[in-house]
């Protein structure tokens, strides 16, 4: 027995040891080629939307299935497949599949299945929209609000896509005027939003411009009054002088309260006589003063100046 296992392994020793170098091999060349299936971890990258925020979790990762040749599948690294790309601007909430064909692998490899295959993302919509002051009450009597000033005056809302696409503005707490008569600056709380929504601010301030309100009054046709010069006593007739026109017309602007001020009968249109003007002389062009109205008020006159002059003296008749 011990001579026969000598012979076993010690005749044709090369012949031997060829057949064993071949079948190995052969056995390698077999096994490379025969397909197997390995998992894979590979990177996602997410290209994120500016007008809107991720809310869910999403993994960094998935386990893909790969298959191909023994030796293929033994030297994959991870390092050679590139992440996948996973564009969510172009998505809405729901779910997102991950194709295979997005999945890059080494020539001689192909995909089996991923896991997970399709990734949930929900979104919050956000928008930058102007703030609207909610102005209640009337200002005293005569005065009127002229404009509001909003610091800062837009702010960020985020909140569902339906909530976030119907918002125009928002708005502010109500704010009184009841009585104001001035500007004033108050902090001012926004409105609340409906559950799920939230602006990146909680109140604004807000000035107030209160002001007079502007009031208008118009004498059509105000006579023409002469004033003496100054020293002379006696009045003067207006039939004694040629005055055109003899009348124009008074424009009256300020505060409401003001023109409420007005007395008709005391507002003037004056006409100040020169020494030259008490004898009969050239006509001169003579500008028209508004006197009787109150402080605050501005005053128009059409036509502002006139044209004066004294009538010649009428000899009395002779008697036959």
């Amino acid at each position: 027995m011990r001579n026969l296992l000598r012979r076993w392994f010690l005749e044709n020793v090369a012949l031997k040891t060829v057949a064993l170098v071949l079948a190995v091999t052969l056995f390698i060349l077999v096994r490379g080629e025969k397909e197997t299936e390995r998992s894979v971890k590979v990177r996602l990258a997410y290209v994120k939307p500016d007008d809107r925020v991720l809310v869910t979790d999403v993994p960094q990762t998935v386990d893909v299935w790969v298959r191909g040749p023994w030796t293929r599948i033994k030297r994959l690294d991870t390092e050679d497949i590139d992440p996948v790309v996973l564009d969510l601007t172009k998505v809405g909430d729901g779910d997102l599949t991950i194709e295979e064909s997005a999945i890059r692998l080494p020539v001689g490899l192909h995909v089996v299945s991923i896991r997970p295959s399709k990734i949930t993302v929900q979104f919050e919509y956000q928008k930058r929209v102007p703030i609207a002051p909610e102005i209640v009450g009337a200002p005293a009597d005569g005065y009127l609000v002229r404009s509001t000033v909003v610091d800062p005056p837009a702010v960020t809302v985020r909140g569902t896509k339906t909530y976030i696409d119907g918002l125009v503005d928002l708005r502010t707490l109500p704010i009184s005027v009841a009585a104001r008569r001035s500007p004033f600056l108050v902090r001012a709380k926004l409105a609340p939003v409906p559950k799920g929504a939230a602006a990146d601010v909680e109140s604004v301030g807000v000035t107030v411009e209160v002001e007079d309100e502007v009031a208008q009054k118009t004498l059509p046709a105000l006579p023409i009054q002469l004033q003496p010069p100054a020293g002379v006593k006696s009045a003067l007739a207006i039939t004694s002088y040629g005055v055109n026109p003899p009348t124009v017309e008074v424009v009256l602007r300020g505060s409401k309260n003001a023109i409420k001020q007005v007395d008709d009968k005391k507002v003037m249109a004056i006409v100040e006589l020169h020494i030259e003007d008490l004898t009969p002389a050239a006509a001169r062009v003579a500008p028209v003063l508004v006197r009787g109205t109150p402080p605050g008020v501005a005053i128009e006159v059409h036509p502002s100046e006139i044209t004066l002059a004294m009538k010649p003296a009428v000899a009395p008749a002779r008697q036959p």
